[in-house]
């Protein structure tokens, strides 16, 4: 816990430009509709600047609070006062695999958005691996709250059996 605390510290005093992956001219164009002067809450930008910053986006938001775009405003404050933090990818790395990937999460799991996808990170990994006949071998390789350990199962008509 005291790590996590020193590091979101250190994240608050680094990151000054949080980018928000919301469309600026989607803000701009509500401002606008909503009888706001935009250029009164955000900076006029050339059309490459797809992505707003976070102190822009709050301010906006605060604006249109008080217009029919209300509920939509308290959706973009929920994002920015949330436990949610918005980081860039910095690299990508793809590793060859010929074995299949399983991805399980648990609900409350970390989610984050990437390229305007919600994604997640997975809490507990397994490797899961056929043995003789038609059993199964579920390793448990990384979970925060439980020790590694394997379990031997088989896959029938009915379902999943324990061996």
């Amino acid at each position: 816990a005291q790590l996590l605390t020193e590091w979101s510290k250190h994240c608050e005093n680094t990151h000054t430009r949080e980018l928000y992956p919301i469309d600026r001219q989607m803000i701009w164009d509500m401002l606008d509709a909503a009888g706001l002067v935009p250029s009164k809450y955000m900076r006029p930008r050339p059309q490459q600047y797809k992505h707003i910053h976070k102190k822009e986006l709050q301010r906006a938001a605060e604006a249109l609070m008080q217009t029919a775009y209300r509920t939509q405003a308290a959706f973009i404050l929920n994002l920015i006062h949330g436990d949610m933090r918005v980081e860039k990818i910095k690299k990508i790395i793809k590793k060859p695999n010929t074995d299949p990937l399983y991805d399980l999460s648990v609900p409350r799991s970390e989610n984050y958005i990437a390229n305007g996808f919600i994604v997640h990170n997975s809490t507990y990994r397994l490797y899961v691996r056929k043995s003789k006949g038609n059993l199964r071998i579920a390793k448990l390789i990384d979970s925060p709250n439980l020790p590694e350990g394997e379990a031997v199962f088989t896959v029938t008509d009915e379902g999943i059996r324990d061996k």
